[in-house]
């Protein structure tokens, strides 16, 4: 307990001690005791809790809907929708879709896509093969395990595979056509195709904002194709 005798301004402690008060050490002494926190504490508070994005959990479960659509779509479309006499038993690789008007730029959109047709295939049970598996697995002590890359020193340069779904996608002021398709790898045979209107939500704008050109000044190594007989 502090006892403050203003005349000699000094403050007592309970075991006897002795402290001065200036009047800087008087003014935190009253802001402490009225709960008042200091000049930017709240503002520095305020602007952590402030989220980056304005994306809602609902444009991310609406976004996600639509894709599974496509995939249903893709499937239902199948000319042999059995699996076991399908060209797909064989394996699907998923790739990156691109813009419509420039079929070397992609983006997080593009890459989305991607990676939600592959769960969709693999939840039917459609086999899917990952392009991404490094050879080795990487660790790091302050920074996880990794198993995935995109250098294609780390990766196989050969992969099997009978058919590959990819697609394209147009953007518009207030919609993103999309347009996917199979393609048998051994005769570019089309296997199956879907359509989707997707509206331009916000989740939707973020993943448009940062395109990729597949054009890089650095040439990139080919993956090739393991011969599947016919």
């Amino acid at each position: 307990m502090v006892r403050i005798k203003e005349k000699s301004r000094q403050c007592r402690f309970d075991d006897g001690r002795r402290l001065a008060i200036t009047p800087w050490l008087l003014a935190a002494l009253l802001l402490v005791s009225v709960g008042v926190a200091p000049v930017g504490a709240g503002n520095a508070a305020a602007s952590e809790a402030e989220p980056s994005s304005t994306v809602t959990a609902e444009e991310g479960v609406a976004l996600a809907r639509w894709v599974s659509r496509i995939g249903e779509q893709l499937l239902a479309s199948l000319e042999e929708p059995d699996l076991a006499f399908s060209p797909l038993r064989d394996g699907v690789m998923v790739l990156s879709f691109v813009e419509q008007r420039k079929l070397d730029r992609t983006t997080s959109f593009g890459r989305y896509l991607a990676e939600q047709l592959m769960n969709e295939l693999q939840q039917h049970r459609v086999p899917v093969v990952e392009l991404r598996t490094s050879r080795e697995v990487r660790l790091r002590e302050t920074g996880g395990e990794y198993g995935l890359s995109r250098d294609p020193a780390e990766i196989a340069n050969q992969v099997a595979a009978a058919a590959r779904l990819t697609g394209t996608y147009t953007v518009t002021a207030e919609q993103v056509m999309v347009t996917a398709r199979i393609i048998d790898n051994r005769d570019s045979r089309l296997l199956a195709s879907a359509t989707a209107v997707i509206p331009r939500l916000e989740v939707v704008d973020e993943l448009l904002s940062d395109p990729v050109s597949g054009q890089q000044p650095q040439r990139s190594e080919p993956m090739y194709m393991k011969r599947l007989d016919l």
